[in-house]
């Protein structure tokens, strides 16, 4: 997926099913067994087939789309924005809003599903937020006292988060959030990935490390050898924090972008209605 044609190819075993592009630049990319779920910097999701051919809007915010996660059942698809929300929308019929889940005081970097019903929200506020999705109530919150969170990442029933070179380890148990262990890196660490026995970091030299991952606790630091294009990937800043005050273009766009969006919806109302 891109927002501009690219003629690339591919080996390693992967063979090519399609190739589109995006109306606005990805945010964040869903697959299920039918479909490919992109949302954008406009703020908007569309639907596609496997193929990625046949776009169907799905649903639309007035900031930027963060980062989406469909629940295990799919049945909800669940989107956060530049704006502090979270909203659960019904999918695919996303304009049958189920809820909004209102805590953060900053943009929503990234949501996990812990569980089929344990949401984490990660907000530019610095804090983490444990979400009850059957009752949509906060369980917990967690507050960072290294900086922003950079990278988070979940291998059950381990949690790791990032904050520039501190790496800490959460365990969840009894649906709460317990801190097991705290790894400082060498290096500003951009993002982490984590599997029962291991750890990858890639920190902004750019580097791979690998690190050996037991009972929540990491040890033993590798480097991993390849070639791999990492300065591609280290260009990465968080957004903005709101300081500055709209003004009345702001807020011309973002009356434009909510009559768009209520279209829209109307629009995929009408057909629901006609198909039924």
């Amino acid at each position: 997926v891109s927002t501009q044609s690219t003629g690339e190819t591919f080996d390693r075993g992967f063979q090519k099913q399609g190739s589109t592009v995006a109306v606005k630049r990805p945010t964040s990319v869903q697959v299920t067994s039918k479909n490919v779920v992109i949302s954008d910097k406009s703020g908007d999701a569309y639907s596609y087939d496997l193929v990625l051919s046949n776009r169907k809007y799905l649903l639309g915010h007035v900031s930027v789309v963060m980062d989406m996660v469909l629940t295990p059942d799919q049945k909800f698809l669940i989107t956060c924005d530049r704006d502090e929300k979270i909203r659960v929308s019904q999918f695919p019929n996303c304009y049958n809003i189920e809820s909004y889940l209102l805590g953060h005081e900053e943009y929503v970097l990234q949501i996990l599903l812990l569980s089929p019903n344990i949401l984490l929200s990660v907000g530019g506020d610095q804090k983490l937020l444990l979400w009850d999705l059957s009752s949509q109530t906060l369980l917990q919150t967690l507050s960072s006292s290294h900086g922003d969170y950079t990278s988070v990442t979940f291998s059950s029933p381990y949690l790791l988060t990032c904050n520039t070179r501190h790496v800490t380890v959460y365990k969840l148990s009894d649906n709460t959030l317990t801190q097991v262990s705290e790894h400082v890196s060498d290096h500003d660490v951009l993002n982490l990935a984590a599997s029962d026995s291991r750890v990858m970091m890639l920190t902004r030299e750019p580097k791979l490390e690998s690190y050996q991952f037991s009972e929540g606790v990491m040890s033993s630091k590798s480097e991993v050898e390849g070639e791999f294009e990492l300065g591609k990937c280290v260009d990465c800043a968080l957004p903005e924090k709101k300081k500055v005050v709209r003004t009345a273009g702001f807020t011309e766009y973002f009356e434009r972008k909510r009559k768009r969006i209520e279209e829209e919806a109307l629009k995929e109302t009408k057909q629901a209605n006609l198909s039924t």
